[in-house]
């Protein structure tokens, strides 16, 4: 299974998202999957407080190293 069948099966899912970046720096993503395509992924996360944000992560700018499913949105 490919990268983009896994990310398609966790659309409107909590995920969280270790990748590493140019600096070799690793760094963590928790939001819900909105969308991908090849070129970005979309989530949509919250602050403390509830309120939502949009973050994009640009595929091309980083090493994906792991996903965790932590289900699907209510």
């Amino acid at each position: 299974m490919n990268l983009d069948k896994i990310l398609e099966k966790l659309k409107h899912h909590k995920v969280v998202l270790h990748y590493l970046d140019h600096n070799s720096e690793v760094h963590e993503a928790v939001g819900i999957l909105v969308d991908f395509d090849k070129d970005v992924i979309h989530l949509e996360m919250f602050n403390n407080y509830g309120e939502p944000s949009e973050y994009y992560l640009n595929r091309h700018a980083c090493t994906l190293l792991s996903i965790l499913d932590e289900g699907e949105e209510a």
